[in-house]
């Protein structure tokens, strides 16, 4: 383990989330037009709530698909992370690691228990020096 999976775990975490939206938008469609009433359609208008039908059905399989590749991240990687993140013995490296690969949460955004005021290139000086310190830690525990 090293920074760059701190980096992928992100970034999956982040595509899985967007890709599972983006099915959910996509289902939310297709129930909408499935439950609007088709006026003044010939008698094969059952072909095409058929048809209608398959396609959601197709949308909730990709969602189930999709969820359970995140699942699977979630449960494999992150207490990989969580554990070494809890072997760290900076306090203020642990919270910004934490914040911004577990929670997501943008370096501009990261608040510190200590409540002390930092600004956001100081925030990022301390990221910088965290993953250097996750590395050390990553290697020493091989």
């Amino acid at each position: 383990m090293n920074r760059q999976d701190l980096i992928d775990y992100l970034s999956n975490n982040k595509w899985y989330l967007n890709r599972i939206r983006e099915l959910e938008t996509k289902k939310k469609e297709l129930e909408n037009i499935k439950s609007k009433k088709i006026d003044g359609m010939p008698a094969g208008t059952n072909d095409i709530h058929d048809m209608m039908a398959e396609n959601l059905s197709k949308v909730l399989d990709e969602i189930q698909e999709e969820q359970n590749r995140y699942l699977k991240i979630i449960s494999e990687d992150r207490p990989k992370i969580v554990k070494m993140l809890e072997k760290m013995n900076d306090k203020v490296y642990r919270e910004i690691l934490d914040q911004k690969y577990l929670l997501g949460i943008d370096l501009k955004n990261i608040k510190l228990s200590d409540n002390k005021d930092r600004d956001y290139k100081y925030i990022c000086t301390l990221h910088g020096y965290a993953l250097n310190e996750f590395d050390k830690l990553c290697e020493k525990y091989k």
